[in-house]
């Protein structure tokens, strides 16, 4: 996976030219799948957010200065295969996050009108990185999203579209059946192991 802004030394030492070399190597593959999110921890990024890390000021950022993810997205555009992206949907409200990260976000979200956490995260978050990256990203698997229902995830599919109106989505809520986890799904949305 991408290093995100849990381990700052790994986003440093990140090296683009050599994930270019590895992708060049898979053949068959015609899409690649790269992380927005820290695998299983929606608490850290692996691309900026200079607002959102301005506004919450985290003692631990939650977002890297340099962007991981849209070097990466530029090097898969550039080997001709289409990017999926996951996200860890419980974003700040994780059981990773720490409380004063939970605590700056949702002093965040109350100061945009009683949106909900998960309204929040789709428009601030997800959307954000939708409308950045645009095209760049041809799918999205919200991983961990048990907690969003149906207009939650009509909510995100709607956000996701509006940066790139051909992307696809996928909400796992549970490993295996049913692999295709909800009706808002446009690919498989089960989980490979528990």
């Amino acid at each position: 996976s991408l290093p995100s802004a849990m381990t700052p030394d790994d986003v440093d030492a990140f090296d683009a030219s050599l994930f270019s070399k590895q992708l060049k190597r898979l053949g068959t593959a015609s899409y690649v799948m790269i992380n927005v999110t820290h695998p299983a921890n929606g608490r850290f990024f692996t691309g900026p957010h200079p607002h959102l890390a301005a506004v919450l000021n985290l003692s631990v950022p939650a977002f890297p200065t340099r962007d991981v993810l849209g070097e990466t997205l530029d090097v898969i555009a550039d080997s001709g295969k289409k990017a999926l992206v996951y996200f860890a949907a419980e974003g700040f409200h994780s059981n990773r996050a720490e409380e004063q990260v939970r605590a700056a976000w949702d002093e965040y979200i109350s100061k945009k009108g009683g949106a909900s956490h998960a309204e929040a995260t789709a428009e601030s978050i997800v959307g954000y990185y939708a409308k950045r990256y645009g095209s760049k990203i041809h799918g999205w698997w919200f991983d961990g999203s048990n907690g969003l229902n149906t207009s939650d995830r009509k909510l995100w599919k709607r956000v996701v579209t509006e940066g790139n109106s051909e992307a696809i989505v996928a909400f796992n809520r549970m490993a295996g059946v049913p692999y295709r986890s909800t009706k808002e799904c446009d690919y498989f949305g089960g989980h490979p192991t528990p």
